[in-house]
């Protein structure tokens, strides 16, 4: 394990030196895709690793991994590696673009007047979530019963439920951050505006917290302080706020381990009770140690599993990972030609697809590597460093409304696109942008109207 774990080690030191030089603690490069995607690798393949050898935790459902240790830390370290090389070829070229951009004028778009329209339109998505979710359920009571816990029939229920319908919160969290970030380009919010701004974010992080949905949780609240931030886009973080992060790890790590009815039998039906108790009980160390080793970082174990294999006992997918499941998920189950290339392999260690018996999920990088093996992943980690490195910088210069949505939506589903099963994750992420940029024309366009009627009914000075 003596290389396995030296593997592990370069990952965290060259993925956190990478880190820190890139981001220096600034608000908007903490958000950053680029920011998010080294903390994963860093996390899945850096601390997990650790953990599993001190702990000597090598189950992946029955299967012993430890043969495969070594392989799959070799595959985050070429991933980190590739990542950061990609980083670091833009990085100069965009910092270019940002000293070309300082001290040019913005062009006005007269959102600000939309602002007030941009809450309503978010209250009204989630109305029709709402609304969409009592009918798929069933009713009110079962409604009410989602609430208080997954159970197997709820999750039967729930597996004919269009994709798009739970991630109704995310589009209105969208809506109302691209409308904040592209107004306070020019002026910031009113206190009124901005409670009114945290409360409609409230609301569309409530209901993925309450059903256990981190897919949706983390775009939405990862979207809402990014909404937020431009103003503070270029500062430090205060140390202040550190501690608001850690809280919200703690929340975020322990949802897992209390979304389920069968986890909630300590004493406490709903959701905010049984989650002071598992961290009562657990502690700090208890829930890091559980994030670190559970499912939430078992991308590592399924490299570990199928990487040896691959070329092997396993053929690589040549695209049919990527670009043919991408194909395959876009299409209803009925009408699609074939079987996902991730059910194939499922079938092939397990017997079953995805969810019949279990549902491991890959990384980014583990699925370029089922794709095209090491070649694949350093030139696929390489491509994502190259397109995320820029994200903040355009952010930071892009006009008023142009593309401000389109890169917000990044920032918001870089964390589930690159954590697991990226091809279903980026068809969610496709949906719901595709959603929100039809609402934010719509405000742009009544705005645009608006400021038009006020110009043309004003007198002519003389």
């Amino acid at each position: 394990m003596g290389g396995s774990a030296t593997s592990a080690c370069l990952v965290i030191i060259i993925g956190l030196a990478f880190w820190l030089g890139y981001t220096r603690l600034r608000v908007g490069y903490l958000l950053s895709p680029l920011s998010v995607m080294i903390l994963l690798l860093v996390a899945i393949f850096g601390v997990r690793p650790l953990r599993m050898m001190q702990t000597a935790t090598f189950d992946f459902y029955g299967y012993d991994i430890s043969s495969g240790v070594q392989f799959a830390t070799t595959v985050g370290l070429v991933a980190t590696v590739g990542v950061v090389m990609g980083a670091l070829v833009c990085l100069p070229l965009v910092g270019r673009l940002v000293r070309d951009n300082t001290g040019v004028e913005r062009a006005e778009t007269g959102l600000g007047s939309a602002v007030g329209e941009s809450f309503v339109a978010a209250i009204a998505i989630l109305a029709v979530w709402f609304a969409l979710s009592l009918q798929f359920a069933g009713g009110i009571a079962a409604f009410v019963a989602m609430f208080g816990g997954r159970t197997s029939q709820i999750s039967s229920s729930a597996a004919g439920v269009p994709v798009v319908v739970p991630a109704l919160p995310v589009v209105a969290a969208l809506v109302v951050a691209a409308v904040r970030f592209t107004v306070e380009g020019a002026a910031r919010y009113m206190p009124r505006q901005n409670l009114m701004y945290w409360v409609v974010i409230a609301l569309t992080i409530i209901p993925p917290t309450a059903l256990g949905n981190r897919r949706f949780l983390i775009p939405a609240l990862i979207v809402g302080v990014a909404g937020a931030a431009r103003i503070l886009w270029f500062r430090r973080v205060r140390v202040r706020y550190l501690v608001a992060v850690v809280l919200v790890f703690v929340i975020l790590a322990s949802i897992p381990f209390v979304r389920s009815a069968g986890s909630r039998v300590r004493g406490s039906d709903d959701f905010l009770g049984s989650l002071y108790e598992y961290v009562g009980e657990s502690g700090l160390t208890g829930v890091f140690d559980a994030f670190f080793l559970s499912y939430d970082t078992e991308m590592f174990n399924y490299v570990s599993f199928f990487g040896p294999r691959l070329g092997d006992a396993i053929p690589y997918g040549h695209g049919q990972a990527t670009l043919g499941e991408l194909f395959l998920v876009m299409l209803p189950s009925g009408i699609a030609p074939g079987e996902k290339w991730s059910d194939m392999l499922l079938t092939e260690a397990f017997g079953a697809g995805c969810g019949a018996l279990y549902c491991p999920v890959p990384s980014v990088f583990g699925t370029l590597l089922v794709d095209g093996g090491l070649v694949f992943v350093f030139l696929g980690s390489f491509l994502l460093g190259l397109l995320a490195a820029p994200v903040p910088y355009q952010l930071a210069v892009a006009p008023p409304a142009a593309r401000v949505l389109l890169l917000l939506a990044v920032v918001a589903f870089a964390a589930t696109v690159v954590r697991g099963n990226p091809v279903s994750q980026l068809w969610i992420a496709l949906q719901c942008t595709l959603l929100a940029i039809l609402v934010f024309v719509l405000l742009i366009r009544r705005a645009s109207r608006r400021s038009s009627r006020r110009i043309i009914a004003e007198p002519r000075r003389a």
